[in-house]
């Protein structure tokens, strides 16, 4: 499920919890929220992923990338 989150953060700046789960849902209807949030936090926790406010994620930039404001 990260590789779903993480290709999904890729085609934008920053998305919503909300956004999250249910674009994982629509590829995944498996899928629980609950799920989807311990993929996050396990995100953030490696330095995958930030939160830049509550309730957002966002990709961390890679040494080659930019970093977006």
């Amino acid at each position: 499920m990260s590789s779903l989150i993480l290709a999904f953060l890729g085609e934008r700046d920053e998305a919503t919890y909300g956004e999250i789960t249910e674009q994982v849902r629509r590829m995944r209807p498996d899928v629980r929220a609950e799920n989807c949030a311990r993929d996050l936090g396990r995100l953030v926790q490696r330095g995958t992923l930030m939160r830049p406010r509550t309730g957002v994620y966002r990709r961390v930039p890679t040494e080659s990338e930019p970093m977006k404001d």
